[in-house]
């Protein structure tokens, strides 16, 4: 929630910016699954991490993915978390010391610990 705070602040800073949509959506996700509203915080990081793909912007990307892995583990979905963060943290060339990236190649090396049961489709992903 203090992220979120920080980035509403920085929002309200600079004005709405269309870059950002990817990013508040993904805090809407994090204020969903707060409330129990999984199916929505679902559909909403999916399409926060569409949206990011969109646009090229890597970092709400990354954040998105992150994200959206998160939650497929905690459904026990280990081999869909894997194919969301895999290719979008495979993207990056350097940066690996920012928090963003360290925290994805944590989230990744626990997916991989976690073994590969529990796979499957991504919920509407065809």
């Amino acid at each position: 929630m203090d992220e979120a705070v920080q980035i509403l602040d920085y929002v309200s800073e600079i004005g709405p910016q269309r870059s950002m949509v990817p990013e508040l959506l993904r805090l809407r996700a994090v204020e969903q699954r707060s409330r129990g509203r999984n199916d929505d915080a679902f559909s909403t990081l999916k399409r926060a991490l569409e949206i990011a793909e969109d646009h090229g912007a890597w970092a709400w990307r990354l954040r998105s993915a992150t994200n959206l892995a998160a939650f497929l583990l905690d459904k026990l979905q280990f081999d869909d978390a894997k194919k969301v963060l895999e290719p979008v943290y495979g993207q990056f060339v350097d940066g690996f010391e920012t928090p963003d990236l360290l925290r994805a190649q944590n989230f990744l090396a626990e997916l991989h610990r976690s073994g590969t049961t529990g796979g499957g489709e991504i919920a509407g992903s065809r």
